[in-house]
Order: structure tokens, then C-alpha cells, then sequence
């Protein structure tokens, strides 16, 4: 079928071998492993991941229910976590590897498949920390626990990027973005790395903002260097200062814990 592959014995023994490398670090990392079936409850993944739940498998409707495949180990692990929350402690550091399932057009010399797999590690928690510290913490945990996978797999030949959505969120604001179109033009940006910047500029287009608000967009994610020059750069903007003196918390709390998240690391 399109979009799949075989994997033979050599394949195997590579696979095998990533596998049990990225699994040991999730131990050492305090993971506890789980699993959750390759297909939900159509309903519980609707409605989860906006423009893209035309790539979600439907299954032939079994009896009364109607099911598609997962098309990812994020969705389950929420229905898990709200149907299992008073079996575990919190913070839950939950391992998962498993094949997920996406209706996509496929690019096998990319890499790009319908089925494939994903290796997640979640720190989920039930209430909010004492200390807010703490989730900055779990962000700086998870951010290590990847480097580390990676170099143990591929040596140092990689850069890592970091997401902060509040951060993202004050960005979008800047730029005039309105905060019903923050999730499509969110989702926009994400394919920076996949198409040409006329392509994305003309899709935020047909989202609704206007050409001058796509161009402030790319202002933004056109800065480059390590971590620590980012955050200098986005603290010397004069569109963050002025948000920073009108005392927007948000913005002033995305760069705080911006700046903990790289001392920490």
C-alpha cells in the first residue's frame, strides 16, 4: 500500500538497536512505560488538531461504534490520563513508542509515510505545582532527555528547536494577528521548513490577515543563532520592549521562563 514500507531483518536489527536506545534514556529519565490502542473512539479525536483531521484514518463503523486510527500518542494519553488520573502520582512521566497513522501524501524519499512511528515522553501533571518552577523544570527535563536521544543516535549532527507558545502567542499579537486566526496562521508557520515563505505568506493570506501582518510574521522567524542570542535579540525588540513597559504578563512571563529554560539546560 502507498505510503507503507517493509522492513527486513537488517532493518530490523537498526530499528531494534534506536529502539532500545531511546527506551533506556526514557528510564533514566524516570519514564513509565504505557500503551493505548492503535485505534479510538472517532469522538474522542475529533475536533483535536484543527485543518489536519482530514489526514485522520477512518475505520469501517464496528457495531455501534465508529473508530479511526491514532493519529498520534497525544490525543490517547489525554483520554487515558481523564479515564486513569486516580491510579497514578503527579507528576506522571509517561513513555510511549508506538505506529500512528496519517492519511498524507506520501514522500517515501523524505521519509514522509502514512505509517509510521513515534517514541513521546509527556511529564503530565493533575494539579498546578506550588512552585511554578517546576513546569519549567519538566520543559528543561524533556528538552535534555531529546538531546540525549539524539546523540546517542546520530552523534552532535543535529539542531534542536525550542517552542514556546506564550511566546508565540505575544508575537502573533504584535503582528495583529486576531485571536481567532491565531491557531490556523500557527499551524501555518509550522510548515516554514517544508515550503517557501510566498507559499506560507499567501496561505496566512487566505486565513484572513493581511499581507503587512504576514510580513511582521516572518520578521520574527527569520531570527536565527543559538538559544541564548534568540532571546537576547526578541529582548532587544523594540515591538516585545513596548508589550514589556505596558506590563503584558504574558509576554514578560514567556521570556522569563525563555531565559530559565536555557539556565537550567
Amino acid at each position: 500500500a502507498r505510503g507503507t514500507r517493509d522492513y527486513g531483518p537488517g532493518d530490523m536489527i537498526i530499528r531494534e538497536q534506536m529502539m532500545q536506545s531511546i527506551k533506556r534514556n526514557f528510564v533514566r529519565f524516570g519514564g513509565q512505560f504505557m500503551e493505548t490502542p492503535v485505534f479510538e473512539l472517532r469522538d474522542i479525536l475529533m475536533d483535536k488538531y484543527g485543518e489536519e483531521e482530514k489526514l485522520i484514518y477512518d475505520v469501517a463503523k464496528q457495531e455501534t461504534e465508529t473508530l479511526c486510527l491514532r493519529y498520534d500518542l497525544t490525543v490517547p494519553l489525554a483520554r487515558f490520563i481523564a479515564m486513569n488520573h486516580n491510579t497514578f502520582k503527579s507528576p506522571f512521566k509517561a513513555a510511549r513508542c508506538g505506529r500512528v497513522y496519517r492519511r498524507d501524501q506520501p514522500y517515501m524519499t523524505k521519509g514522509r509515510l502514512r505509517e509510521f512511528w513515534q517514541c513521546d515522553f509527556d511529564i503530565v501533571r493533575t494539579a498546578e505545582p506550588l512552585n511554578k518552577l517546576d513546569l519549567v523544570l519538566d520543559d528543561m527535563e524533556t528538552v535534555a532527555l531529546t538531546i540525549e536521544n539524539l546523540r546517542d543516535l546520530i552523534g552532535d549532527a543535529f539542531v534542536l528547536l525550542i517552542n514556546n507558545r506564550q511566546l508565540l502567542d505575544s508575537i502573533l499579537e504584535i503582528c495583529r494577528v486576531p485571536m481567532d486566526k491565531i491557531k490556523p496562521i500557527s499551524s501555518a508557520i509550522d510548515k516554514l521548513d517544508k515550503k517557501e515563505w510566498s507559499e506560507i505568506k499567501q496561505e496566512m493570506v487566505d486565513k484572513g490577515i493581511d499581507a503587512e501582518s504576514a510580513e511582521m510574521i516572518r520578521r520574527f522567524t527569520s531570527i536565527r543563532g543559538t538559544p541564548a542570542q534568540v532571546l537576547e535579540t526578541l529582548r532587544n525588540d523594540t515591538y516585545l520592549q513596548a508589550k514589556i513597559a505596558a506590563n503584558d504578563q504574558n509576554t514578560i512571563a514567556a521570556l522569563q521562563e525563555f531565559d530559565l529554560l536555557l539556565k537550567f539546560l
